[in-house]
């Protein structure tokens, strides 16, 4: 009879460990889906919603007396099976637009066949007479439904928390994650403006005579100097006829640039748009927008919380091994190992090489495409677009460049350091882009980026104001509307 009692009790524990964990679940992606579309009522959501889930058990325990439902075995069965399932689509289709409707399909199926099973034959048969069998095969169950369960209750708290607090970037994902929040100091060299932007505060009138730049950047808009030593603050004091808006964001790319060109850049009415392109990841990373996510393992919060996690402690590792460098800067950034820095240079070198030309079509592929959207956005609005590429360290030091080929197989024949920047050009050419090469600007310099860094200091940036001073002035002081094939003609005059 002990033993009856302790079945019933497992089965008991199980049923309402699922049912909350299946509620959660559920609680989380309201709570997302509200947080994505109006951003100020995410706790509000929450709140609402576990109340919401809390009252459905409630409910159903009460009304449903279907024995079926109230089988932990079967609610066991449940889990292990939708996770196997989730598991096997996302590894097989993840990122593909057929995996969502496969888990769905796959999911309704093995559900009804296990509803339709429970009432026929037990899961566990009868005809198995060897206790060391029966005992390994509940053990097994036990192991796996506790595995299903803490992935099922992990990911949805990560998910949670990242709702909850705004942004993370041990477990956010996408360029939310990265995104400053409102009306933020960070530390004494940074601080946003109220719609989480560096520098000035926007305002939707504009002043007579002025021109409003807005500019699109990643890392290098942000920038890892004080803000007032910023290329955009020190272009913006520069050009007292000229107001530059920074729309700068870190980590992301020509796909997330054209996302803020729709939703934030517009409302202000800007005279030019300004996207400053980095050659070192605008090409080859990018971080897919929500509405554009279909299962990608990267997508979940505990891979990417035990992925990063790994990172910092390899990072921290290695920083433990080699004395930190001094840097005669007024901000010292966040040191990383001179070993780290040269892998993320080694790769972001595959631009430059002509044979990873056929492997990274599709990154060509995609920023283009990207690009070509900013492009068709701006002639919507009627609104002039430039583009000013940044170059990487090791288009411009030297002797950087050897210390990554240093110990490598990499032949420098293989090597052409142009070769980006001419992609670019040829399609700002061929379209009337008004289009800068900063590579002549820092070509053979070795004292403009961060030490280990890969961002400008606070030289690197003055170079960089100078040059867009020098260059802006002439994309908007005309007399008459003209075309953008004109001011691309002006441009190079």
């Amino acid at each position: 009879m002990a033993g009856e009692d302790r079945k019933r009790m497992w089965n008991r524990w199980a049923l309402w460990a699922l049912a909350l964990g299946l509620a959660w679940a559920a609680s989380v992606q309201v709570v997302e889906t509200i947080h994505a579309r109006h951003p100020e009522g995410a706790r509000l959501a929450c709140a609402a919603a576990l109340a919401g889930a809390a009252v459905t058990i409630w409910l159903v325990r009460r009304r449903v007396r279907h024995a079926v439902l109230f089988q932990g075995l079967f609610w066991r069965w449940l889990l292990i099976g939708l996770t196997a399932i989730h598991v096997m689509v996302v590894l097989s289709l993840g990122g593909t637009s057929a995996a969502r409707h496969v888990w769905r399909a796959s999911a309704a199926t093995y559900a009804a066949c296990l509803v339709w099973l429970a009432d026929k034959i037990p899961l566990w048969s009868s005809a198995i007479r060897c206790p060391a069998v029966v005992r390994m095969g509940r053990t097994l169950e036990i192991v796996l439904f506790n595995v299903c369960l803490f992935l099922l209750l992990g990911e949805s708290s990560l998910r949670a928390w990242n709702a909850w607090c705004g942004t993370s970037p041990l477990i956010g994902y996408g360029m939310e994650a990265w995104r400053m929040l409102p009306s933020r100091t960070y530390g004494e060299y940074l601080s946003t403006n109220s719609r989480g932007f560096p520098g000035r505060d926007f305002v939707r009138e504009k002043t007579p005579g002025v021109y409003r730049l807005a500019a699109l950047g990643d890392s290098f808009a942000v920038g890892v100097v004080p803000l007032r030593y910023n290329f955009l603050t020190l272009l913006d004091e520069a050009l007292p006829h000229i107001e530059v808006y920074n729309y700068g964001v870190p980590c992301i790319g020509p796909r997330e640039y054209y996302h803020l060109l729709q939703t934030e850049v517009w409302p202000f009415r800007p005279d030019l748009v300004l996207v400053c392109f980095f050659v070192g990841n605008d090409i080859t990373d990018y971080w897919p927008l929500p509405s554009e996510r279909r299962m990608e393992l990267a997508s979940y919060r505990l891979y990417i919380a035990g992925r990063r996690l790994t990172r910092l402690a390899q990072e921290w590792y290695s920083t433990q091994r080699e004395p930190r460098q001094q840097t005669p800067i007024a901000y010292a950034p966040v040191h990383i190992s001179r070993e780290t820095f040269l892998f993320i240079e080694r790769e972001r070198l595959k631009v430059c090489r002509t044979s990873c030309q056929p492997l990274l079509a599709r990154s060509w592929e995609h920023t283009l495409e990207y690009l070509e959207r900013i492009r068709r956005a701006c002639q919507r609005q009627h609104t002039p677009l430039a583009l000013v590429v940044i170059p990487d360290e090791f288009q411009t030091n030297p002797l950087l460049l050897q210390e990554m080929l240093h110990g490598t197989d990499i032949d420098e024949r293989d090597i052409d350091l142009t070769l980006p920047q001419r992609t670019l050009a040829e399609f700002c050419r061929t379209r009337g882009i008004p289009y800068l090469d900063l590579l002549p600007v820092f070509a053979g310099t070795t004292d403009t980026y961060v030490p280990s860094d890969t961002h400008w200091n606070v030289k690197g940036n003055q170079l960089a104001a100078a040059a867009l001073a020098r260059w802006v002035p002439h994309l908007l002081q005309v007399d008459r509307p003209v075309t953008l094939s004109e001011r691309a003609t002006n441009s190079a005059k």
